[in-house]
């Protein structure tokens, strides 16, 4: 129940509102004199002034509602709210609010006091079905169900039991979480029935392929998706019994995706306020999709049948809806002609016949008989002889046949064309390990170059590493070691093509890039880390190496939170709204601190204010 007061005027909400964007509303405050209960008759003020104000509180407000415009209603005595003042804000006004809280200023004027309130906040500002940062979801404008969670901890390897409300996982990871581990009650008191009745009707009984989403209730545009690939009940409440609402949910997942933007991606957190989305697709029995059928011939039995194949005798008709027609060819029509017999047993021998007409004398000039030879449009019958033109060759296979094949002829120019179509050029290649390391460590860092040559059709030439001559061993590698800075290498090699006189240069560059370190995390005052020492920074922030943007931190509620950033200018977002925070909330210097080996190291520091409840922000 919000109130503020000043000089025995009391201002007075019975509990704070729930704003939805997309819509408009009122808003009522009742003002008290002296005492709770004791109702001031507002309308009889001089002068009376309502700002609005978001949550950043700045010093000028975005709307202010006076009596004298006309903009605020009032109660009545003969109603019993004589100390009611209402203000209605457009769906316009609300949706140029940033989400988050809302707060009244009120001024109150009359002959003998002019009495500016204390801010009160009125209300919390959401997207419709989002989340205000109080905790309370707003706008019932969903009928999926939605059982909510808080992330209680990271620690299942270690036994971790979640409570009421909490589930527990195996990492703070998305793409590495493999186990979830859910209270059968959920944040609002009630059993997680959707959850349980997927499991027992759909994965148990079905053999369905069940996949969950595991969404940020506070930026519904977050979400990890995950198959769950296997589930168990647990006991967490020591009562030996593993299916009371007392008891947990042990999902055993294979993460498939997650949402991302260009420059960040979303951990999960402690203390997250997460929801679930589940689906299912059936499998079948078979394991095949869809459903499988038992089959019977007789007294024999085929269970669990995916394909039916006619043989022959059938013609199959897609009916469509599902359907198949088969019909069966048979009857009193003839059947196929059956398989040739065996050959049967010799006979005897017959008696000899009549002797036959003398034949007419051969060719004179000897040789077999004669073929008649056509083109298509001339034709030559009978034709004693065939010769062949140039491109041709004839291979007497024996037996009275004769193999004629004809062989292509190329120009010179021909083939030294067909050589380039199938010839392959060498290739030469340069890599580094690592690619990345931190700049000016004390005993630096090794770096190997590896390089390769392969000639394929054409030969080596010459090969140069790092300027040396590697040419009668161009594959290799090279460490150096107590390396505290970018090192960058080359490789060059010269081909000579297969025909002696044309030569290819392949050129190589690769480089190992010495990364600056930069620290996060969140500190109980703000005197910052400017002139610490490498071991200090690392015993009280989290360092960091990256060579792109984009870095969060979660931090509790009453500490400051802490960026130490090689860029500076940078804005800082909060992740429950996606806004960034005003530049009043938080400050930006430049300092000097040390790299390990004690080289002196600039940076620009972030120093995020203190907030009353635990907020994650992002340095974009």
């Amino acid at each position: 129940m919000p109130q503020v007061s000043r000089n025995n005027l009391i201002a007075y909400i019975p509990q704070v509102y729930q704003l939805l964007k997309g819509q408009a509303h009122s808003i009522t405050a009742i003002l008290y004199q002296n005492q709770v209960g004791n109702q001031i008759e507002a309308s009889s003020a001089q002068a009376l002034e309502v700002k609005v104000f978001d949550k950043y509180l700045y010093p000028t407000a975005n709307y202010t509602f006076t009596k004298a415009a006309n903009q605020i209603t009032f109660g009545t005595t003969q109603a019993g709210t004589e100390g009611h003042i209402t203000i209605n804000m457009t769906q316009t006004q609300i949706d140029a609010l940033p989400e988050g809280a809302v707060y009244f200023e009120i001024k109150y004027v009359t002959a003998n006091n002019n009495i500016i309130l204390p801010k009160l906040k009125v209300a919390d500002l959401s997207a419709a079905g989002g989340v205000s940062p109080s905790g309370a979801v707003s706008g019932n404008v969903f009928t999926i169900p939605a059982p909510l969670y808080r992330v209680q901890s990271f620690l299942y390897s270690s036994n971790d039991l979640p409570a009421a409300g909490k589930i527990v996982l195996n990492s703070s990871n998305p793409a590495s979480v493999t186990k979830a581990l859910f209270n059968n009650t959920d944040e609002r008191g009630k059993r997680n029935a959707y959850l349980e009745n997927f499991l027992v009707k759909r994965f148990s009984q079905g053999s369905s392929d069940i996949t969950i989403a595991l969404t940020d209730i506070t930026d519904t545009s977050i979400y990890h998706l995950y198959t769950v690939s296997n589930w168990t009940r647990k006991d967490l409440d020591g009562d030996a019994a593993t299916s009371g609402i007392g008891d947990g949910i042990e999902l055993t997942l294979t993460w498939e995706s997650s949402s991302v933007s260009q420059s960040a991606t979303f951990p999960f957190a402690a203390d997250q306020r997460i929801g679930i989305l589940l689906d299912a697709i059936g499998t079948g029995n078979g394991g095949g999709g869809g459903s499988s059928l038992s089959v019977s011939a007789g007294q024999t039995t085929f269970p669990n049948v995916i394909n039916i194949d006619f043989v022959s005798g059938a013609t199959i008709v897609d009916g469509g809806n599902g359907t198949v027609e088969v019909t069966i060819s048979g009857g009193n029509g003839a059947g196929d002609k059956g398989d040739k017999g065996e050959t049967g047993a010799t006979g005897p021998a017959g008696p000899a016949g009549p002797a036959g007409d003398k034949g007419e004398k051969g060719d004179s000039n000897g040789g077999g008989g004669s073929i008649a030879v056509g083109d298509g449009s001339t034709s030559v019958d009978p034709a004693s002889t065939l010769s062949f033109s140039t491109g041709f060759t004839v291979s007497d296979l024996g037996s009275g046949e004769a193999q004629v094949e004809h062989v292509a002829t190329f120009s010179d120019n021909q083939v030294t064309r067909l050589k380039e179509l199938v010839y392959e050029d060498g290739t030469a290649t340069l890599s580094r390990t690592p690619s990345t390391f931190e700049k000016n460590l004390t005993a630096g860092t090794t770096v190997t170059f590896n390089y390769a040559t392969t000639p394929n059709d054409d030969s080596v030439q010459s090969a140069t590493f790092d300027g040396n001559d590697v040419t009668s061993s161009p594959t290799g590698s090279q460490q150096f070691t107590a390396v505290k800075t970018t090192l960058s290498k080359s490789f060059n090699v010269t081909f000579l093509h297969s025909d002696g006189v044309t030569t290819r240069n392949d050129n190589n560059s690769a480089t190992a890039t010495a990364l600056d370190p930069q620290w996060k995390g969140s500190a109980a005052n703000n005197s910052g880390f400017d002139g610490s020492t490498y071991a200090n920074l690392n015993s009280n922030l989290t360092k960091i190496l990256q060579s792109g943007f984009g870095t969060s931190i979660t931090v509790p509620a009453g500490e400051y939170g802490i960026f130490i950033s090689k860029n500076s200018g940078k804005d800082i977002v909060e992740q429950g709204t996606g806004f960034a925070i005003a530049p009043s909330a938080y400050s930006e210097t430049s300092i000097t601190v040390e790299y390990e080996d004690g080289t002196a190291l600039s940076l620009t520091q972030y120093i995020v204010n203190p907030s009353n409840g635990t907020f994650t922000y992002t340095l974009s």
